[in-house]
């Protein structure tokens, strides 16, 4: 069993949550997967990915805008709840009615 690091699947796992914490521009994702982001900082799901409501925020607002229908309710939920952003109803009720 060899210690180098391209072979050790832990390292592996951390530099590929590496590379998605370092993405600014995820146009070319499935808005599936860019909710399922958002997912992972709201709960701090995954190795070396810590909770971050507002990072969280910002890739459901993306899944949203690129037309997912549960990144348009997380959104939603987001303002009325305060996760990520300030607690605003009329956002909320003007995500919620889209």
């Amino acid at each position: 069993m060899s210690n180098n690091k391209e072979n050790n699947p832990h390292d592996k796992m951390i530099q590929l949550t590496n590379s998605f914490n370092q993405l600014d521009f995820i146009g070319d994702q499935k808005s599936e997967e860019i909710l399922w982001l958002g997912y992972r900082y709201e709960h701090g799901i995954g190795i070396g990915v810590e909770l971050d409501k507002h990072k969280a925020f910002m890739y459901y607002l993306k899944s949203a805008e690129a037309g997912c229908s549960m990144g348009i309710f997380k959104v939603a939920i987001c303002y009325k709840y305060g996760v990520g952003v300030e607690n605003n109803e009329e956002k909320f009720r003007d995500w919620i009615l889209k």
